[in-house]
């Protein structure tokens, strides 16, 4: 007995539930925020941020770094940084505030 159309069997099978009706696409704007909405500063970072997308729609890049000595995360963005849940500065990431919040975050010297 040959063991081929054994194993192609669960490929076709997968082949088959691909088929049929395609689901549609959510752009990003209708699920994620505006960057320039988000990141204001003075404004708060929403706890559960999961990203933004700039004018053209495009998904815009936002390093979000989990605190190793305090609840939340460290999240940049461009020249904003805060935690999440946070006040927004845009202080800048040489400036003394940075640091404090970076030192805060993850009890670390600069």
């Amino acid at each position: 007995m040959s063991l081929r159309p054994l194993l192609l069997a669960p490929a076709a099978v997968l082949l088959l539930a691909g088929c049929g009706q395609q689901g549609s696409v959510t752009p990003l704007s209708e699920t994620l925020p505006g960057c320039s909405e988000v990141w204001v500063d003075g404004g708060t970072l929403p706890a559960d941020y999961r990203g933004c997308v700039g004018a053209d729609d495009v998904l815009e890049v936002s390093e979000v770094r989990k605190c190793s000595s305090a609840e939340g995360s460290f999240v940049t963005f461009d020249r904003f940084f805060a935690l999440a849940g946070g006040p927004i500065s845009d202080a800048g990431t040489e400036s003394a505030t940075y640091q404090q919040l970076y030192q805060q975050c993850f009890r670390t010297g600069w």
